[in-house]
């Protein structure tokens, strides 16, 4: 304070309590750090953006799956560098459309990390809004790595062609037997191939009719392993036998299958397998 001649005469002090500014201050921390653990602990990378596509936060996973550190996240990475420049401009529309109200399916890019390599990736994304203007303020998604699904479904492939293959030469018969209505399906074409049969249903064979082409010596060694199976006893039905061709000869097969279907009482209702021919007994 001061008098009329401009001299110092007292002053005015105050306080203010700030104990609930750090209080305030600590629960955000504290809840931070929740969110982030909670978030490292999930399989896939969780990611939240600004308007501008810059990454405001990560999980771990998304540290890894870019190749980054928390401190590379820290210097603000565009999301849009993790994709190469010729996918950029449909992830730019896409992301726009979110932002625009559109809700997300899931886009497959693949994404680049920080050392070059490439990987596929499946990116859903939902738009971030301020809950009180409701105006966007960025859009926060995930990412799941789809390396295995990807590799996965190659080898599928692959075999896929090689049975296609195979069946089409007819080295190898495929079965589906029905054991609510004993009914064998598939085999009809391989049958008909490598035994010469003529049949009155080629959708589908009686399990009776299968069984009367048995020659009569093999006949237990087969019921033995199958019904082994059907018990649980063995994981497959496996079993060398000989089956009467439509001249009169036979020949020697060997026969494969498993169980893929029991009802609620956990019998056997689909089985499938293989056959197909040998020129002698393995066994």
């Amino acid at each position: 304070m001061y008098d009329a001649h401009g001299k110092v005469t007292g002053a005015i002090e105050s306080f203010r309590d700030i104990s609930d500014h750090y209080a305030v201050k600590r629960d955000l921390n504290l809840t931070r750090e929740m969110i982030q653990g909670f978030a490292d602990i999930i399989p896939v990378a969780i990611f939240e953006m600004d308007l501008n596509f810059l990454v405001t936060f990560s999980n771990r996973i998304g540290y890894t799956l870019s190749g980054m550190s928390r401190e590379d996240f820290d210097k603000k990475v565009n999301i849009l560098d993790l994709i190469p420049p010729g996918d950029r401009e449909r992830a730019i529309i896409a992301l726009k459309d979110i932002l625009g109200g559109k809700k997300s399916t899931g886009e497959e890019y693949l994404l680049q990390r920080n050392d070059g390599s490439m990987f596929p990736a499946l990116i859903y994304t939902g738009m971030i809004t301020d809950p009180e203007t409701k105006n966007a303020t960025g859009l926060r998604g995930v990412v799941i790595d789809l390396t295995e699904q990807k590799k996965e479904a190659l080898v599928h492939h692959e075999s896929r062609e090689r049975l296609e293959l195979a069946l089409k030469a007819g080295d190898i018969g495929i079965w589906d037997v029905d054991m609510r209505t004993l009914l064998v399906k598939d085999v009809y074409g391989w049958a008909d191939h490598t035994l010469k049969l003529s049949l009155d249903d080629p959708q589908s064979i009686p399990i009776n009719k299968c069984q009367s082409l048995l020659h009569p010596l093999d006949v237990p060694r087969v019921l033995y392993a199958f019904y082994q199976h059907l018990k649980g006893k063995k994981p497959l039905f496996e079993s060398e036998l000989r089956l009467l061709c439509n001249d009169g000869s036979w020949k020697w097969v060997v026969v494969r299958g498993k169980v893929i279907e029991r009802d609620c009482n956990n019998q056997p209702v689909r089985i499938t397998g293989t056959v197909n021919e040998i020129t002698l007994p393995i066994k």
